[in-house]
């Protein structure tokens, strides 16, 4: 693996872990929603958490394909 790789690599593994951190706002705010009975700070955080979630999942992708890819 060279240094391009795995520079490519560290970059989205922060990225994911900036989506996890925001991830853990969003479901506080998801719970905030739900003490409060409020369906709007509720619908919030659930987005919120969910474009967190596809970002995790993205990152995991685009690392994986760095990783796999063919050094030159």
């Amino acid at each position: 693996m060279n240094d391009e790789q795995r520079a490519a690599i560290e970059k989205w593994r922060k990225r994911q872990i900036y989506c996890v951190a925001a991830g853990n706002l969003a479901a506080i705010v998801f719970l905030l929603g739900i003490a409060l009975g409020s369906n709007l700070i509720l619908g919030i955080g659930c987005a919120a958490f969910l474009v967190c979630l596809g970002g995790i999942l993205a990152g995991g992708y685009m690392a994986s394909r760095a990783a796999n890819s063919p050094s030159s």
